[in-house]
């Protein structure tokens, strides 16, 4: 949701999840402190990460219509 929003996102810093939000996230240990942390990161830099979730955003859009048309061709040709 947050990438349909373009906004940033705060989350769990695992590797699938660095993958999916690149630079539009702020990743984060699961403890008080890096969260705090996480949260004056974003609002620190919030112009920034807003411009990462509008790239991301577009990319994550791009991918998706490339596998699309894979699928479609598979169900057209097979």
């Amino acid at each position: 949701e947050t990438l349909s929003l373009e906004q940033p996102l705060i989350t769990s810093d695992w590797p699938i999840l660095r993958e999916s939000f690149g630079a539009s996230a702020v990743y984060v240990d699961a403890t008080p402190e890096s969260i705090a942390q996480g949260v004056k990161e974003v609002i620190q830099n919030r112009a920034n990460y807003k411009r990462a979730a509008i790239r991301q955003k577009r990319l994550r859009r791009v991918e998706f219509e490339k596998s699309k048309r894979e699928i479609m061709g598979i169900l057209e040709n097979g």
